[in-house]
């Protein structure tokens, strides 16, 4: 081997350890990232007028059942991360149990 292809092999060695130490960076980078999950319980539809008559007080309908697995998506994102049941813990706090895992991950 000659010097030349010596240099070159120690080159792309460097440029190759160099390209993994990003990718662990990057990584545990993207580890610590904060992801914002929104919980839908459900949708309502009303006119304008309905809309413009609400007061304090009043109820909202929603077009799901207490029995139904609640979408959670990350990120506004279109498609939801899972699905699962609503659950009061024992302070009145209202927690997720995960159901159904989707295959957007």
């Amino acid at each position: 081997m000659s010097g030349d292809d010596l240099q070159t092999n120690n080159q792309n060695h460097d440029v190759l350890t160099k390209k993994v130490e990003t990718q662990d960076n990057c990584s545990k980078n993207v580890d610590n990232i904060n992801i914002e999950l929104e919980v839908l319980l459900g949708k309502s539809y009303l006119k304008f007028k309905e809309l413009k008559k609400l007061n304090t007080g009043d109820l909202l309908k929603l077009n799901t059942k207490t029995t139904d697995l609640i979408a959670v998506y990350a990120n506004h994102s279109e498609h939801p991360l899972f699905f699962g049941e609503l659950v009061i813990d024992e302070n009145g706090g209202l927690e997720i149990k995960i159901k159904k895992i989707t295959s957007n991950q």
